[in-house]
């Protein structure tokens, strides 16, 4: 079995498919027997080159293959310049076996969403390859490749032997012809006689009989072989008809699963993608809290103060009484440290974690034992990714006041941001002893929960952070986040609508539930949280990264390449960025460009299975013969990936 094999596709949408169904076919057929639609390559070489030496064609259909639109907005499939409408209607002019290659959750086109000329495509019998199952759907699709290759092959081999068939009988015909011509003018010249010419008309007679009886076993075979093949046409159309009526249902089912893979990567990058800014809500959040135990121990502090000095002044003589000099010093040092603690705290929601820093310096300077000082310049470390020195700051603090819930439960929180998720839970539980009603502590001890993967027992903390404080906005969207990371979106979405209601202004509450709408599949939903998340806080990177894979699925990849260039001009140090912007360049044929970004994510990144699964196979696409290698190291880092 030998035979050429044209792959068709649209480059908008399916050109990754498209790619990997080559290397498929290259591996069952080989590289020369293939085809493929490459930049550079003229339309109409294609047509009269490669379209008639083809004896099977596959035309890659993707979700947006009817919806693709040119410059103008209009249709592509109805223009009569749309190279992938023209390749089609070249094969089937040709009477080349086209194979329907449904990909991404794509339905076969009804006749009526076609135009004339490509009708008869809809009543192909099409084969469906899903991401899920590429291996085995594609196996598939190299068995109907050969059986059209084979069914090709022996019908111009019937054609053939057909016309040998009648060259031969014209050739008898003529013989025949001539024996009897030569047979009368032997019975009218010899005079033979009578037993003679009973033979031979009893020889002519026999002639006729056997040329009527091949006429009549002709005929039967001939109706024969319109019978099978009119069953055959039938049980086909049955078929697909039967495939048309079950498409909606399969197609539901695939995207369910492919969902659930897909949200199960995502929402693993996602969780490392938000930590600076889960932590700066967190900060605004407790900054009240923190502010009432700074006026409380300033309080107690002062009371303290006054009992040492009355207790000083009842046991020393009155002629060895600080002097008033000295209590003026006194009262202008506590209001100096006072001023320095609230400035500090001001600086610090404000986001100068810097000048916040220097407040803190002054104000421990003035007071060395201040637990508030150190907490705050800890909390400022953290706001800027310093988990060593936050850890210091904590330290110093617990050591001065080793029954401060407050200390502990902040210290938790730094441990695991270094990813000690151990010690951070010993931290909050440290700290919900000394405090059972710290919805502060329950609620960071569920974040360490989520992260080390427990959803169940990270919901359990939050319902009870909720029941001690249900005005936190930020424990209802931590709790949502544990609930989108289960694949609950419906909880999820509400979670994320209460923590909206308590703070319209969270623009990360907004980006979240953006997330799960595109979950979900409501990409209009989604777009329009993000487009809110953005005008909030005009820089916020994680915003402006999920816009724009909602623009790639969307299959608008430019406004996506435009959304993650501004993620990474506000954070230029998350790996995913660069593999999103990568996979919408790959998108649209740019092989460099997307090479640039998957290796900067893997810079970033040298865990990201992802990221050297996608660079594998664009390096395959300009016969990088490295890219086994990256699609082999993408593999031994999540046996899922690169399937």
């Amino acid at each position: 079995m030998r035979g050429k094999i044209f792959i068709n596709y649209r480059r908008e949408g399916t050109i990754e498919t498209a790619g990997r169904l080559y290397d498929r076919m290259a591996q069952a057929f080989g590289h020369e027997n293939l085809f493929l639609d490459f930049l550079g390559v003229d339309l109409k070489a294609r047509l009269n080159d490669q379209v008639p030496m083809c004896q099977a064609f596959l035309t890659v259909i993707g979700p947006s293959w009817l919806e693709a639109k040119d410059e103008a907005g209009q249709h592509r499939i109805h223009s009569p310049d749309d190279f992938v409408a023209v390749e089609i209607v070249a094969a089937l002019a040709h009477n080349i076996p086209v194979i329907p290659v449904l990909v991404d959750g794509a339905h076969m086109p009804l006749m009526s969403e076609l135009p004339d000329s490509l009708e008869p495509l809809a009543r192909r019998q099409a084969v469906e390859v899903r991401k899920l199952h590429f291996d085995r759907d594609t196996e598939a699709l190299v068995g109907r490749v050969r059986e059209a290759l084979d069914n090709k092959a022996f019908g111009h081999a019937r054609w053939r032997a057909r016309t040998l068939a009648g060259a031969a009988l014209a050739a008898m015909l003529i013989l025949i012809g001539a024996g009897t011509h030569m047979f009368i003018q032997h019975v009218l010249q010899a005079n033979v006689n009578w037993q003679e010419g009973r033979k031979a008309a009893e020889a002519e007679t026999n002639l006729n009989a056997e040329e009527a009886g091949r006429q009549a076993r002709a005929a039967a075979e001939t109706e024969v072989n319109r019978k099978i093949e009119d069953e055959e046409e039938q049980q086909r159309l049955a078929a697909e008809r039967e495939r048309q009526a079950r498409g909606a249902a399969e197609a539901e089912a695939k995207r369910k699963a492919e969902d659930a893979e897909q949200q199960r990567l995502a929402a693993e990058q996602e969780q490392q993608a938000r930590g600076a800014a889960e932590a700066e809500a967190k900060r605004k959040s407790e900054e009240a809290e923190r502010e009432r135990l700074a006026a409380e121990q300033e309080r107690q502090a002062r009371v303290a103060a006054a009992e040492t000095n009355s207790e000083k002044a009842e046991q020393v003589p009155v002629n060895t009484l600080v002097p008033e000099q000295e209590a003026r010093k006194q009262a202008e040092t506590q209001a100096r440290y006072a001023a320095s603690i609230s400035q500090a705290n001001t600086d610090s929601n404000a986001g100068d974690y810097d000048k916040a820093i220097g407040g803190y310096n002054d104000a421990i300077k003035l007071d060395p034992k201040s637990i508030l000082g150190f907490i705050g310049r800890g909390d400022a470390y953290m706001n800027k990714g310093d988990y060593d020195r936050a850890l210091a700051n904590y330290n110093e603090a617990v050591r001065l006041d080793p029954k401060s819930a407050l200390a502990l439960s902040d210290r938790g929180v730094a441990y695991a941001s270094k990813g000690d998720y151990d010690k951070a839970v010993a931290d909050h539980n440290e700290a919900i002893r000394l405090d059972p009603k710290s919805a502060h502590a329950f609620r960071n001890r569920g974040v360490v929960y989520a992260y080390k993967g427990d959803n169940d027992r990270a919901i359990a903390d939050f319902n009870e952070a909720i029941r001690l404080d249900s005005k936190s906005a930020l424990t209802f969207r931590n709790r949502g986040d544990v609930y989108m990371n289960k694949g609950d979106y419906d909880h999820a979405i509400a979670d994320y609508n209460e923590a909206i209601r308590l703070d319209p202004k969270s623009a990360l509450a907004l980006s979240d539930r953006g997330v799960v709408y595109a979950s979900k599949g409501a990409y209009d939903r989604a777009l329009a949280d993000f487009n809110e998340a953005i005008r909030l806080e005009p820089k916020n990177a994680h915003a402006f990264r999920n816009r724009g894979v909602v623009y790639a699925y969307k299959g608008d990849n430019d406004r996506a390449i435009a959304d993650f260039n501004a993620a990474i001009r506000h954070d230029p140090k998350t790996a995913l960025t660069f593999k999103n912007r990568g996979d919408a360049y790959m998108n649209k044929g740019d092989y460099d460009r997307a090479l640039a970004d998957y290796n900067e994510a893997i810079r970033l990144d040298p865990n990201n299975a992802l990221a050297f699964c996608n660079r594998g196979r664009a390096k395959r696409h300009i016969n990088d013969v490295s890219g086994s290698a990256d699609i082999a190291k993408a593999r031994q880092l999540d046996a899922s990936a690169c399937r």
